[in-house]
This record gives C-alpha cells, sequence and structure tokens, in this order.
C-alpha cells in the first residue's frame, strides 16, 4: 500500500485530494496536516511515502517547508500549482528545492476542474514513488557552481572551437531538446553551461502556458543565450533558444528565403501532450536532415522517442539522458528502447557532448 500525506490549509481541498487518492487501488492517505508542525510530527509517526504539497497557504510557507524537509527528511514530493502569476513562481522554486512533479490544483469551486485531475494525480504519485530520492536535483543546484566550473574547464576546448565559426554557419545547424518531468532543473542546467555564441536551439518542455513567461525569465537569469517563448512565424538565430508555448505544438519549416523558422499551430495533442516533442522532432528531421541534433531529456511517458529515431535515421546526431541522473527514464529510455543508443550520457556530460556533436557537423559540412 502505497501510504501519501497531504499538506494543505484547505479542509475542501483535502477531502477532495483524500476522496481520490483513497479510492485509488494500492494507495491511502495516512496523514492531513494544515500547519508544519503538524505536518513534520506526522511524518515521523506515519511514515509517508510521498507527500502532496500545495503551494499558496496561509498557514505554511511551503517552500520553508519543503526545503527543511528535503534536508532533513527528504521524502518524494508532489506540488499542486495554481495557476497564478505566484504560484507558478513557486512551482518553479518547489522544482529547484527538490520536488520531483506538480499538478495543476483547481478552484475550489471548480467541480469538473477536480473530477479532471483524477485521471492523472495517482499516476504521478505512482510515478514518483519509484524514485529513489536521493535530492538528485539537489546535487545541481547545491553544487551548481562546482558542477558549472567542471563542466567548463572539460569543454573549454571545444566552446572556443565552435566559437571560432562564422554566425552563417552556425545557422545552418538546429539543436532540438525535448523534455519533461524533471527537465526544468535539467535545462537550466544545460542552458547555463552553454557559450552565447550557438546554434539556434528549439526546445518543446512539457509545461502548462501559465508557467511559460517565468521558465523563460530563470533561464534567461542564468543563461548567456538569450532565452525566448517563441511567437509564430520567427526565424531562428544562433545564440537563441526558442521555447515552445505550453499550449500550442511547435514545428521547424524553411522559409521562402531558405532561412530557418518556428511555426506554431493548434492541433489535437500527441500521446498526450500540446506541445509535442515527437511533433518538433520530426519536423527537423525533415528540414534540417543531417545537419541536427537531437537530445531527449527526463520525462514521464514516450513523446519524443519517435521523433528522435526519424532525426536520425536522417542523419542527425542524437543523444539521450542516461537513467541515473533522470528523474524519470520514460521518454529517454523509449527512445533507447527504439534504437538511439549512441550517446546515453548523464546531465553534466551533456553540454560538453553537444559542443562535440556542433564541432563534428560544422567540420564535416
Amino acid at each position: 500500500m502505497i501510504r501519501i500525506m497531504i499538506v494543505d490549509d484547505s479542509p475542501y481541498s483535502q477531502q477532495c485530494l483524500a476522496k481520490i487518492i483513497n479510492s485509488t487501488v494500492g494507495m491511502s492517505v495516512v496523514a492531513q496536516a494544515m500547519t508544519a508542525q503538524t505536518a513534520f510530527e506526522d511524518i515521523i509517526a506515519e511514515q509517508p511515502d510521498a507527500v502532496l504539497l500545495s503551494t499558496e497557504m496561509k498557514a505554511i510557507d511551503s517552500l520553508a517547508f519543503l526545503a527543511e524537509l528535503m534536508e532533513s527528511t527528504p521524502l518524494p514530493v508532489l506540488i499542486l500549482s495554481t495557476l497564478t502569476e505566484k504560484g507558478t513562481s513557486m512551482t518553479l522554486s518547489a522544482l529547484e528545492l527538490g520536488a520531483l512533479d506538480f499538478v495543476t490544483k483547481p478552484a475550489e469551486n471548480d467541480h469538473y476542474g477536480w473530477l479532471g485531475i483524477e485521471s492523472f494525480l495517482s499516476v504521478k504519485l505512482q510515478s514518483i514513488i519509484k524514485l529513489q530520492v536521493s535530492r538528485r536535483m539537489n546535487h545541481y543546484k547545491k553544487n551548481s557552481f562546482v558542477a558549472n566550473q567542471y563542466v567548463g574547464q572539460l569543454s573549454c576546448y571545444e566552446h572556443e572551437q565552435v566559437l571560432q565559426y562564422r554566425e552563417q554557419d552556425l545557422a545552418k545547424l538546429v539543436v532540438a531538446i525535448g523534455a519533461s518531468t524533471g527537465g526544468i532543473e535539467a535545462l537550466k542546467y544545460i542552458l547555463s553551461s552553454l557559450p552565447d555564441c550557438y546554434p539556434p536551439i528549439v526546445i518543446v518542455q512539457h509545461i502548462p502556458e501559465q508557467f511559460s513567461p517565468v521558465f523563460v525569465e530563470r533561464l534567461n537569469a542564468v543563461s548567456s543565450l538569450s532565452i525566448h517563448k517563441v511567437k509564430d512565424q520567427t526565424v531562428i538565430y544562433p545564440g537563441y533558444v526558442y521555447i515552445a508555448p505550453g499550449d500550442q505544438h511547435m514545428r521547424l519549416v524553411l522559409s521562402g528565403t531558405g532561412q530557418y523558422l518556428c511555426e506554431l499551430f493548434d492541433e489535437a495533442k500527441v500521446s498526450g501532450h500540446r506541445p509535442s516533442v515527437d511533433l518538433l522532432f520530426q519536423s527537423v528531421s525533415a528540414v534540417c536532415g543531417s545537419y541536427a541534433i537531437g537530445a531527449l531529456l527526463t520525462g514521464m511517458g514516450k513523446d519524443g522517442a519517435e521523433g528522435l529515431l526519424a532525426m536520425k535515421k536522417a542523419g542527425a546526431s542524437v543523444l539521450v539522458q542516461d537513467k541515473q541522473s533522470s528523474v524519470i527514464w520514460g521518454m529517454p529510455g523509449e527512445a533507447f528502447a527504439k534504437g538511439c543508443q549512441e550517446n546515453v550520457i548523464s546531465l553534466e556530460q551533456i553540454p560538453r557532448r553537444l559542443s562535440q556533436l556542433i564541432l563534428e557537423k560544422l567540420m564535416t559540412r
């Protein structure tokens, strides 16, 4: 039996969440706390397998509670996030502190919203339970200076060589990245390690649209690249990173003048997602052929695996984040199973390997 603890200062929310969890086979609520003190007492007494933590609460400082929890008794934590500006910012901070994933919390009067989360709340809880909480993501947060210094030293030669190429040469090469659960912190780590003169990077990260502006803002704060939430028909340039909006598909197309541009479109979800990594990767394989690099990072499910395989078959270089450094080895594991096995590497190795693959493409063109 999977034992869940709910930390939320709303009796109505606790009631709804407990009903969903207790009706799920193999899962039960063992504690419900409305204050930080009660929460820590219940953790000691009940020893839950995971914690469901709300972000915006009057009685509890969620981030302070989470930081203390990860320091004293690391447990899998799933965040209940509101879609307010404050709620999205707090959720991203919670992921930085070690929370593993989040679900959108409906308003108390949103009956259909609460019905809507039934289908995936238990799935996400079951997924994070399978993880060993060794503060995997906190490793990159707490040791960010050491990690970035280490990567910088290893990548110095490769980065310097990339910088020798003219912008028009870099513009012919595209780096495409896909990620889901755990990807927010993984992307932050990768983009903070790359130089400011780099081939254009296009990214699909599974994230609600309301999170996109704060996500982009935080990435810009740590990266020397210029990072943007993409707009329809945007021509892409070296030194820039283009992130798909949280509610539209993105594909790469060739303009009439021979430039690469991002095109947004509204179609049905693919593998349960919009934007879809598969659709982005498949468009890159069709437009760029061998002159591209695809990277599939940590994430639940299988989105991106077929697209990465299509890129490989078109001659692109592909890499997959390894199981040890992934929060969830779903998407990258599926790509590995389909045959994308050449570059299965840790998150720490990805920035350097990207530069190596870029140099190989530039020197053979």
